[in-house]
C-alpha cells in the first residue's frame, strides 16, 4: 500500500522519502504522530488522510527506505542519515552549565539538558522504532 503514496524524487526534499505530491517526509509524519496527543490532532495538522499516515508509518517501520532505488538521502532526523552522513557529535564543542543546560563554547547555540542529551538528540532517533510505536498504539 505505502508505495503508492510514498516516493522520493531528487527534487523534492533532496530524495528524502515523502508523501508522494508534497514534501512531508515520511519521518516527519511518522515523528508527528508519535509526539501528538492524537492520531486524529496529528493528521489534521499536517492535512494528510489517516491512509496517508498509515503508510508513512509502514514504510518507515518496515526500513522500505533502505531497499527503496529511488532514494537520495534518508530522513532528516532519522539516525540512519547521521550514521549516513558519517556525522559525529563533538562533546568538545559544549559546555555544560549544569543538569538543565548546555551551551556552545561560541556562544551560538543553548540547549536545555544535559550534554549528553544533546548528543543523543543531534545524533538522531530510529526513525523505524518510533513508527513501531506509533503503530502498536
Amino acid at each position: 500500500m505505502e508505495d503508492k503514496l510514498i516516493g522520493c524524487q531528487k527534487n523534492i526534499s533532496f530524495g528524502m522519502p515523502t508523501l508522494k505530491g508534497r514534501r512531508l517526509t515520511v519521518y516527519d509524519i511518522v515523528t508527528k504522530l508519535f509526539y501528538e496527543d492524537t492520531i486524529e490532532e496529528a493528521i489534521e495538522d499536517y492535512g494528510i488522510s489517516l491512509l496517508e499516515a498509515k503508510s508513512a508509518i509502514e514504510y518507515c517501520m518496515n526500513l522500505n527506505c533502505q531497499t527503496d532505488i529511488d532514494r537520495i538521502h534518508y530522513c532528516d532526523g532519522c539516525v540512519l542519515r547521521t550514521i549516513e552522513e558519517k556525522w559525529k557529535f563533538k562533546e568538545d564543542d559544549y559546555i555544560q552549565i549544569d543538569e538543565q543546560l548546555t551551551v556552545s563554547k561560541d556562544g551560538k547555540s543553548v540547549f536545555l539538558g544535559k550534554i549528553d542529551e544533546l548528543g543523543e538528540e543531534q545524533f538522531g532517533k530510529p526513525g523505524w522504532v518510533i513508527a513501531s510505536e506509533v503503530y502498536l498504539n
